[in-house]
């Protein structure tokens, strides 16, 4: 899904992501691009987020459960 597509669909901005483990060992895997905007969907139990990056074609997903 495109950026677009996921703001159809309950999916919000959002200036800030879940710092987890996961998350930044993501990041690490990158470390040449930054965040260049960030989507989230709150549900109940889980948050999913989709981290897009400044190269324009990289993108970073994750869930968390709680």
């Amino acid at each position: 899904m495109t950026y677009s597509e996921l703001l159809e669909s309950e999916f919000k901005e959002n200036e800030m992501y879940l710092e987890t483990s996961e998350n930044e060992f993501l990041l690490s895997q990158f470390p040449k691009n930054r965040i260049a905007s960030i989507l989230v969907k709150d549900d109940e139990f889980k948050n999913f987020e989709v981290l897009f990056m400044d190269d324009g074609r990289t993108m970073i997903c994750n869930a968390n459960k709680w």
